[in-house]
């Protein structure tokens, strides 16, 4: 599992979490992607883990076998230590009518009776005394901005973090002047750009090239690198906030048709370090 690591400084304490986004979990044999992340985690401490979003491909596959698969994974890391989980649209699939959305909720209810594991929607939880993560599930755009603003009212004096799995709705609220308060904003979603090829150093020739935004494909599907800037690592969004994207675990999901090809890419995670500045 390649570790991509990104360090925010603070004025309060250290603080270690793992971040993971776009497991895409479909059958049994899927299985040894979360032995990969409880192997790291067996060598690893962290303060808490951020899942942000699309741990399983599609609600149609959640039948008995796979839904206790993801439970007892889901379990072990909270046993570890504190887990944060916010959904993404494939774990929700809202847009589908045949049944899966309402098999999406069950599961929901379920996984929130794991002890440690805080997933509540448009609430905010405390990390420490001087650090805040405020998980949200957007419904659809354009964003509501009633609904979110409960965000505006979260303390300015502390390191606020937000999990929400795609970044354009975090562009969204950044727009409605809803993040005034938020130093760091973390999401998953857009999969790496595909430049994370194990056989290929494409990370490498696009760096001496001068893109460190290291796409090379777009979520419009547009080749140009131009139209990568918000594919992974770290961007500011406005004074205070930054964007965090988090590396895909799955650079190819089983939807894309194309999971046959996803040995060539990267496992991908982050190791996020709230570093205390030193005087």
């Amino acid at each position: 599992m390649k570790i991509t690591p990104y360090t925010f400084n603070d004025n309060y304490s250290n603080l270690k979490i793992l971040v993971l986004s776009d497991i895409h979990y479909y059958k049994k044999s899927n299985q040894k992607y979360f032995n990969i992340i409880l192997n790291h985690l067996n060598y690893n401490n962290y303060d808490a883990i951020y899942l942000v979003g699309d741990i399983y491909d599609n609600p149609k596959y959640l039948n008995k076998e796979n839904k206790e698969i993801i439970k007892n994974f889901l379990q072990t890391l909270s046993q570890k230590t504190r887990c944060y989980l916010v959904f993404g649209n494939h774990d929700l699939f809202l847009n589908y009518n045949d049944g899966s959305s309402s098999l999406a909720k069950s599961f929901s209810d379920e996984l929130h009776k794991i002890p440690n594991l805080y997933m509540d929607n448009n609430k905010t939880y405390e990390l420490d005394k001087k650090h805040t993560v405020t998980l949200i599930n957007p419904d659809l755009i354009p964003i509501n901005k009633k609904n979110y603003q409960f965000l505006t009212k979260i303390p300015s004096n502390k390191i606020n973090t937000l999990l929400c799995h795609e970044p354009e709705y975090i562009l969204k609220l950044k727009e409605e002047n809803l993040l005034t308060n938020f130093d760091l904003c973390i999401c998953g979603h857009n999969h790496n750009g595909l430049t994370q090829l194990r056989i290929l150093p494409l990370e490498k020739i696009l760096d001496l090239l001068g893109y460190p935004h290291k796409g090379i494909i777009a979520p419009s599907k547009s080749f140009k690198l131009k139209d990568t800037k918000y594919l992974r690592g770290n961007y500011p969004i406005n004074n205070k906030t930054i964007m965090y994207l988090n590396p895909a675990f799955t650079s190819l999901s089983k939807s894309s048709k194309l999971n046959m090809f996803n040995f060539l890419f990267y496992k991908g995670a982050s190791l996020i370090e709230y570093k205390k500045n030193k005087k």
